[in-house]
Order: structure tokens, then sequence, then C-alpha cells
């Protein structure tokens, strides 16, 4: 389970980062600070040691990010 939570974290992480600093519609932007916000929860609950809801919460981040488009 925490290879999945590395994978998701780390796709998470690239898109963010892509999308940094870009001009994004105010959707978009609300999208990308959920995104962020779930990825910090995940961490910190990888960081304690609950597996179950690092995954729910990088899963959950990955798909929210999965509606971003920035190149």
């Amino acid at each position: 389970m925490r290879a999945l939570v590395v994978r998701d974290t780390t796709v998470v992480s690239a898109a963010l980062k892509r999308c940094a600093g870009q001009s994004m519609l105010p959707e978009q932007e609300t999208t990308w600070d959920a995104a962020m916000d779930l990825l910090a929860q995940a961490r910190d609950a990888l960081a304690r040691g609950d597996l179950t809801q690092a995954r729910s919460l990088a899963r959950n981040a990955k798909q929210l990010v999965g509606s971003l488009d920035c190149p």
C-alpha cells in the first residue's frame, strides 16, 4: 500500500509543479489548492503510519489533478 501512496503522491506533485506559477482560471486555482491540501494531508498520514488514510487522500488528490490542464 505504501508503494501506491508514493506513486500517487509523485504523480500529484509532478502535476502541481507543472501548474505552479501559471495563469489559471479561478476553478483551476481552487482545484490546485485542494490538491495541495490533500497532498499535505496524505504525507502527514504517511508520517503517522496511517497507510489507509494516506492511500485515500493520495488517490483523491490524484483524481483532482487529473482535471487540471497545465502543459
